[in-house]
């Protein structure tokens, strides 16, 4: 879907971190600021959102981080269809590669939850400084330039 909207919604980001230096964190970083740059009401780095106040991951094995990450993105705000806390899944580059990256796809889609490329994001049509930055970066010209 192209000129997927950020602004306003509860957005989950999804992308490879098993194998990746620091789990991929330079990565999720730059796509978090670009998404709440562009509005977004929260957004949601699995890339962060375990460690611990000495910054390191408790050692849960993918499996227990799986468990995480999917209990994340199925919470909701009551049981009644279209009650998702989040509104949209947006995919790093190199996601396909991640088994993970696809088991979030396919609850995500299966709960009813947008799923979108990350450089298929509405952009506004002024330049913005995080964007020009992220476009720099590699993940940004591996994202737009595909």
């Amino acid at each position: 879907m192209a000129g997927a909207r950020v602004s306003g919604r509860r957005v989950y980001l999804s992308g490879p971190m098993t194998g990746i230096d620091s789990w991929n964190a330079k990565s999720f970083a730059m796509a978090h600021g670009l998404v709440k740059t562009l509005g977004a009401r929260w957004v949601f780095d699995p890339s962060t959102a375990y460690v611990n106040w000495e910054g390191d991951q408790p050692s849960l094995g993918h499996e227990g981080f799986m468990r995480l990450d999917l209990h994340e993105l199925t919470k909701s705000v009551g049981p009644w269809p279209g009650s998702n806390y989040y509104d949209l899944l947006l995919h790093l580059p190199g996601w396909m590669e991640s088994d993970g990256c696809q088991r979030e796809t396919l609850v995500a889609m299966a709960c009813g939850i947008e799923v979108a490329e990350l450089w298929e994001v509405e952009l506004p049509c002024h330049g913005l400084p995080e964007l020009e930055r992220f476009l720099q970066c590699d993940i940004g010209k591996e994202a737009w330039d595909a």
